[in-house]
């Protein structure tokens, strides 16, 4: 469901049109609906299951390496300038299939860190939902806004809440939530 939230919003509207397309029931599109009322500081746990999350310190070359995965998509705060927002050009954030055989070649070589400078994110084969995900070539608001709430910068944390109100057409409040 938390793909469906994220490819569904849309400027403050949900599109039904488009989630039918992509095979959510009447049920489950109503149920997405009713997420406009939750407040901003919810989504971060709301889309936790989005993704599987690990942390990489890697090289400049290995970060271009992994840049040019396809399918991928740049998430967070590499996907910021999309948005209004000033992207931190030495890190990046990547969501990638969970079974992308790029990525699987890459790994080996990689180091993990806590608080490494690349971010990779494994999404699982959802069918349609994922093949639109990949299509899309740039990431939505909502799940740019979704991924710096988690970000531990304050600064990116509060751009985070700002854009998923935008997208959301809700008030946020001021603050910082954990």
């Amino acid at each position: 469901m938390a793909w469906g939230a994220i490819l569904g919003w849309r400027g403050g509207v949900l599109c039904a049109d488009r989630l039918s397309g992509l095979g959510y029931r009447t049920e489950e599109i109503a149920r997405l609906a009713r997420l406009r009322d939750r407040r901003v500081d919810d989504w971060r746990w709301l889309a936790a299951s989005r993704a599987t999350s690990s942390r990489f310190d890697v090289w400049r070359t290995e970060r271009l390496e992994l840049a040019s995965i396809t399918p991928s998509l740049l998430g967070g705060v590499s996907a910021s300038a999309g948005h209004g927002l000033v992207a931190r050009e030495a890190e990046l954030d990547l969501y990638v299939p969970s079974d992308s055989s790029a990525l699987g070649r890459l790994e080996s070589s990689l180091r993990p860190w806590s608080t490494g400078d690349v971010r990779i994110r494994r999404v699982p084969d959802l069918g349609r939902v994922t093949d639109a995900l990949w299509d899309l070539g740039a990431a939505p608001r909502l799940l740019v806004g979704i991924d710096l709430v988690e970000d531990p910068d304050p600064r990116s944390h509060l751009a985070g809440r700002s854009l998923i109100a935008d997208e959301l057409g809700i008030a946020v409040a001021e603050g910082r939530s954990h």
